[in-house]
């Protein structure tokens, strides 16, 4: 069985991390976790699209470190995965179908009731397309 741990580098992601390692011990699963970095708007030649992208490319860099780090001792077999996307959900989507994942845990991103009128959570997108089960921690 393969699990994906889809986090997002909040604070947050820490208890999903968490409560992924807890099924995936249980399942005698692997574990796969991704983050996605934002992919970047071309702004022509000022330089801030690139100075951006290699940012979001040196968090996601750390937060991953700090992945293997927490994860190390669990004695599970844990692949950590990066993704660059404008749309979280679709990177999500695309891994758990190419990975032939049975299970996505991921966050619940808090929005407004406006933000989810008009553009959706994360969440929603993929518990709504997901090919397979998704676990929403909150």
């Amino acid at each position: 069985m393969k699990i994906l741990a889809a986090l997002d580098r909040s604070d947050h992601a820490w208890d999903v991390l968490e409560k992924a390692l807890e099924m995936a011990k249980f399942r005698e699963a692997q574990l796969l976790v991704l983050t996605v970095a934002e992919e970047v708007a071309d702004f022509g030649e000022s330089g801030m699209s690139m100075a951006l992208t290699e940012a979001i490319e040196r968090e996601v860099s750390n937060f991953l470190a700090e992945v293997n780090k927490r994860t190390a001792g669990s004695g599970l077999k844990v692949k950590t995965m990066k993704e660059s996307s404008h749309s979280a959900a679709e990177a999500i989507l695309r891994v758990a179908e190419a990975e032939k994942v049975e299970l996505i845990v991921m966050g619940h991103q808090g929005k407004s009731a406006l933000d989810r009128f008009f553009i959706g959570s994360v969440a929603s997108k993929v518990v709504s397309h997901a090919p397979c089960s998704v676990f929403v921690v909150r």
